[in-house]
């Protein structure tokens, strides 16, 4: 393959994969302002720890949680993605506070640990862009191309 056509397929897998990114950064957003205005805490207890090594040496941080919903009979068991100190700081057992929906305890976060819109969104929007630019310098090189041959 060349480079050219390398490129030519790489604008637009960014522009789809950024469009992707940005919907469901918008959906995430939803269910926040949500669990903001109508979502009730509780408290929970850390029932256990995992961390998953990534590519290059990168590292996800995972507690996993069980909170019983006021109203509901049963525990809810989630897990929820942290950053490091607070992965670090929270042993097996201790209790820790949620956020969640009164309607459905499934959409649930870590009290105190809102992500702004901006970070969920941002990145969906950086790749569209990124895209975009690769794009326009694909098909204008190859439009210059076809005119210098005329």
């Amino acid at each position: 393959m060349t480079r050219s056509f390398k490129l030519l397929l790489l604008g637009p897998l960014c522009i789809i994969g950024g469009i992707a990114m940005t919907v469901a950064g918008l959906m995430e957003s939803g269910s926040a302002g949500q669990l903001a205005s109508e979502g009730v805490t509780a408290k929970a207890r850390i029932d256990g720890h995992r961390t998953i090594s990534g590519r290059r040496g990168s590292k996800t941080y995972k507690l996993a949680v069980t909170f019983e919903p006021e109203g509901r009979g049963s525990s809810v068991s989630k897990g929820f993605t942290v950053p490091e100190p607070v992965f670090q700081s929270a042993p097996d057992g201790q209790e820790i506070e949620v956020r969640y929906l009164p309607s459905d305890p499934e959409v649930a976060q870590l009290a105190g640990a809102e992500i702004s819109p901006m970070e969920k969104i941002g990145p969906g929007v950086l790749l569209m862009i990124v895209g975009a630019v690769i794009a326009f310098f694909v098909f204008r090189s190859r439009a210059r191309a076809r005119l210098q041959t005329i």
